[in-house]
C-alpha cells in the first residue's frame, strides 16, 4: 500500500502534511506529485515542483513524482 499525496499545495503545509499522514496511516509510504508550491509560475512547474519535492523529500516523504517541462 502506498499512499498519494497532494499535487498542489502552500510551501509552509509540506512539512504538517507530511507528519499528518504519517501519523494517519500509520507509518504507509507516502508520495507526492510535485508537490508544486505555486501557480503563479506558468511554464516554471518543473522548477516550482524541485523545491516542493526537495521540501516533501526532506520531511519523509517515500516517492517523488516528478514534474517534466
Amino acid at each position: 500500500v502506498i499512499v498519494e499525496g497532494p499535487g498542489h499545495m502552500a510551501l509552509n503545509q509540506i512539512e504538517a502534511n507530511i507528519k499528518i499522514q504519517q501519523t494517519i496511516c500509520q507509518g504507509a509510504p507516502f508520495y507526492v506529485l510535485g508537490p508544486l508550491v505555486t501557480d503563479i509560475a506558468p511554464g516554471y512547474d518543473h522548477i516550482t515542483a524541485a523545491i516542493g519535492g526537495a521540501l516533501a523529500a526532506a520531511n519523509g516523504a517515500a516517492f517523488l513524482c516528478y514534474v517534466t517541462p
